[in-house]
């Protein structure tokens, strides 16, 4: 777990922040566009790239396949 937290501490801040909003709070796509003031498409996306952004951060690491 501690290996997780690092990959996502290293992530940029706009990452970080999508998937804490969308996995650690729960939040749906059309909350964190009213949060952050997108659209919720551009949410998916960005959360999208975030996720992408983290398994390559785990595999990095070896953590991932």
């Amino acid at each position: 777990m501690e290996q997780a937290k690092k990959a996502i501490n290293q992530l940029g801040d706009g990452h970080r922040l999508i998937l804490t909003l969308h996995l650690l709070e729960g939040l749906d796509y059309d909350e964190i566009a009213e949060i952050l003031n997108i659209r919720e498409g551009t949410a998916r996306c960005q959360f999208a790239r975030a996720k992408q952004k983290l398994v390559e951060q785990l595999k990095q690491q070896n953590i991932c396949a």
